[in-house]
């Protein structure tokens, strides 16, 4: 059942069915903005070539168009140009770490066999970045990598120096010390472990809690109970009308 209002149409619950709230009107116009995660979308395969050591696109403003997010005619080169100069500003500052490429693994955790590619190696750490803010996922996936770029590093190198992951964003900058041996195989069976375990039923991994909980911790504090409270405020926060977990 829909109601007429100014702001446009109220839905209303009736005898326990729910309505779908409908806009009153539709935009005129195109879209000659690209923002959120079109815009991402866009400057994340030129990190991810550079991560890899690939070269950029013959023609960059083709191959956005060619996706179909860029709006079309002039206004679609004067997005592209926004687009494409901001993601040539956070390239400049990977420039720092050198000429970077995919660096090839493969090992094998008690009997369970990993391999791949790692991108981001300079030859001595690894950069992964991501032209956005940085969220729990990103910090996840460094340390995945890190752990076994480390399993890969020691195979080769008994004796030789760890290797530091360097984790950029729009909004910040974190580094992962080098691991050992011994830590770098320890996480491995953790992380192997959880995979298996992720198939047969929801680990219990929250993110935005668990990284809150292992915050408390680690800054010193003695009271796990604490730690949990605190992890589970943070759970418990609402934004849009829902908790993020």
């Amino acid at each position: 059942f829909f109601f007429q209002a100014e702001d446009g149409i109220r839905d209303y619950k009736v005898t326990g069915v729910q309505t779908c709230a409908l806009p009153i009107s539709e935009p005129l116009t195109e879209p000659f903005e690209v923002g959120g995660l079109d815009r991402w979308r866009l400057q994340s395969d030129t990190v991810q070539r550079a991560e890899r050591g690939d070269p950029p696109p013959r023609d960059p403003e083709a191959a956005m168009r060619a996706t179909g997010l860029l709006p079309v005619g002039g206004l679609g080169a004067l997005a592209f140009q926004a687009v494409d100069d901001e993601t040539r500003d956070f390239l400049r500052g990977l420039q720092q770490y050198g000429a970077l490429r995919a660096l090839p693994i493969d090992v094998e955790v008690d009997g369970r066999r990993v391999h791949g590619e790692i991108p981001g190696f300079n030859g001595t750490q690894f950069v992964q970045a991501r032209i956005a803010k940085l969220k729990t996922k990103d910090r996840l996936r460094a340390f995945v990598r890190h752990v076994f770029a480390h399993l890969a590093h020691h195979a080769r190198s008994a004796n030789g120096p760890g290797l530091r992951t360097i984790v950029i964003g729009k909004d910040a900058t974190s580094i992962l010390e080098p691991l050992s041996a011994e830590q770098a195989t320890e996480f491995a069976r953790l992380l192997l472990d959880g995979f298996h375990q992720g198939h047969a039923a929801p680990l219990p991994v929250f993110e935005r809690a668990s990284p809150k909980y292992a915050e408390q911790l680690g800054k010193g504090s003695s009271d796990p109970d604490a730690a949990l409270r605190v992890a589970r405020k943070e759970f418990e926060v609402k934004q849009i009308g829902r908790a993020h977990v």
